[in-house]
């Protein structure tokens, strides 16, 4: 990155004082990495036309710190790759950041960010609706890189530039349920365990990140197919039909999954 555009991104930083304060230090050691393949968030401070985005994110962290108790250690937590992974990283601080937020919009109170303990299993928040007790755990969609889940194109056309696939073949739609299904199998231990513990009565919910929560997440989103609405729902209703006559997930009660920047475009089922 050249010495012009690391003093613009600083500068830029001055004029969002919340993604200053949150992400200062991040946005730092990202500057100080020399290979600049993608860098998400120093990126958007570089481009005009990431200025929604940038000013989306902002009133979301001032929204997290009044409303989100030990907002800041979504940003503190997590240990740090000093190489171009930390992109990877960002974008999972990110996730959380956009949980909280579907969480406020979805009428969810006395949201707290819980402190990660060495050897226990916990979830990522905690928070209340309508009186009841909720345990929120949160995680991304990763990159499929098996030759199982690599989609199939349509035969009529040519594969799209980004390599965005619809459900037009089933087979695509099945593998939307597997990455999803190994979400849920991956992270219920979490919600489990920590739900086992309390004393009183806790529904659990899964917030699944698609990556592409603030900003487009280039190399790092799950880019074998285009994740629709009508598609991810009935992906999400068959996977909680599927659970609940299987394994059962007792302490599972909603599944959510992240369909780009806007937060009402999200998707949670059963609905609240």
């Amino acid at each position: 990155m050249k010495k012009e555009e690391v003093q613009k991104v600083k500068s830029e930083l001055l004029n969002y004082s919340f993604i200053k304060k949150f992400f200062g230090d991040i946005v730092d050691q990202r500057l100080g990495i020399e290979c600049y393949e993608y860098g998400m968030l120093t990126a958007p401070l570089l481009n005009e036309q990431s200025k929604s985005d940038l000013k989306r994110l902002q009133d979301v962290l001032q929204l997290g710190e009044a409303h989100c108790t030990d907002f800041k250690l979504i940003f503190q937590e997590r240990e740090l790759p000093r190489d171009p992974t930390i992109d990877g990283e960002i974008i999972n601080i990110l996730a959380e950041v956009k949980a909280f937020e579907l969480l406020h919009r979805w009428g969810f109170r006395g949201i707290t960010k819980i402190k990660r303990e060495q050897g226990t299993k916990t979830v990522d928040f905690t928070a209340k609706r309508n009186s009841q007790n909720y345990a929120v755990e949160v995680t991304r969609l990763g990159l499929a890189r098996s030759e199982r889940k690599k989609p199939e194109y349509d035969k009529l056309s040519r594969p799209p530039l980004f390599t965005m696939i619809d459900s037009k073949e089933p087979k695509n739609r099945s593998r939307i349920g597997e990455d999803i299904y190994d979400e849920i199998i991956d992270k219920y231990p979490q919600i489990r365990e920590f739900c086992q513990r309390q004393f009183r009565d806790w529904k659990g919910i899964l917030i699944i990140s698609n990556g592409r929560d603030y900003f487009v997440a280039g190399r790092y989103e799950n880019k074998l197919y285009e994740l629709q609405p009508g598609t991810v729902a009935q992906v999400l209703k068959q996977e909680w039909e599927s659970l609940k006559q299987g394994q059962g997930c007792e302490c599972l009660h909603h599944i959510a999954i992240t369909m780009g920047k806007h937060a009402d475009k999200a998707i949670i089922y059963p609905s609240l």
